[in-house]
């Protein structure tokens, strides 16, 4: 029985600290979202402010020069920041979804859907479609945080192939290593849809493979 508390206490572990976090990311967002509505509403009050000192201007009324240019700069200022908050709250949301998803991992239901690259190999591997390795509701996709193609596709090689009990053991290694650093994975995670957008591996394989002129 205290085998069974230490297991249960080691299994509760990872949920906890997802919740925890979770809930702390979403009040961030929720956060972020307000003082969102009250930027926008102070760049729309200084915008009219511009607006009316160059009605004033054009019609000719004195009009001092500081008196001209400070809703200009409080404008510039408060869209400079309000685009931090914007880019914050995008960062937010998406480390509320990667927690969100680690929960459904750990916890069900989940419910995936392989990249089209990826579940493409279902259609010709040969154990692939009766383990449910690849397709709706894989292994893959549960196993898979990958941020880009090259982590998907070497995510879908080990699975797809017998590994050496040498290579097992190093993965082994590696996964103990990341276990503990959740921010680290975090940022990964909400940093990697920018990475992924930007990063072709296969234009990357070609010009490093293209003769040197």
């Amino acid at each position: 029985m205290e085998d069974l508390g230490v297991y249960m206490s080691v299994r509760s572990a990872p949920i906890d600290e997802y919740r925890e976090r979770l809930v702390a990311r979403r009040e961030a967002v929720k956060a972020d979202a307000s003082q969102h509505r009250t930027l926008a509403g102070l760049r729309l009050f200084t915008g009219l402010v511009v607006c009316v000192v160059v009605w004033l201007a054009a019609r000719q009324y004195p009009v001092s020069l500081w008196l001209s240019l400070a809703p200009v700069v409080v404008f510039v200022g408060l869209a400079l920041y309000h685009g931090k908050v914007l880019r914050r709250a995008r960062l937010g949301a998406r480390s509320v979804e990667f927690y969100e998803n680690g929960l459904a991992r750990i916890e069900g239901p989940w419910t995936t859907n392989d990249p089209p690259e990826i579940a493409a190999i279902n259609l010709t591997h040969l154990y692939a479609p009766g383990l449910d390795i690849f397709g709706k509701d894989s292994l893959f996709g549960l196993l898979s945080t990958a941020r880009t193609r090259a982590g998907e596709a070497k995510l879908a090689g080990w699975l797809s192939h017998p590994a050496s009990r040498e290579d097992i053991l190093d993965r082994q290694q590696s996964v103990e290593e990341l276990r503990n650093k959740v921010d680290l994975r975090e940022d990964i995670a909400i940093l990697g849809r920018d990475v992924r957008a930007a990063l072709h591996p296969e234009r990357m394989t070609e010009w490093g493979q293209s003769p040197v002129l």
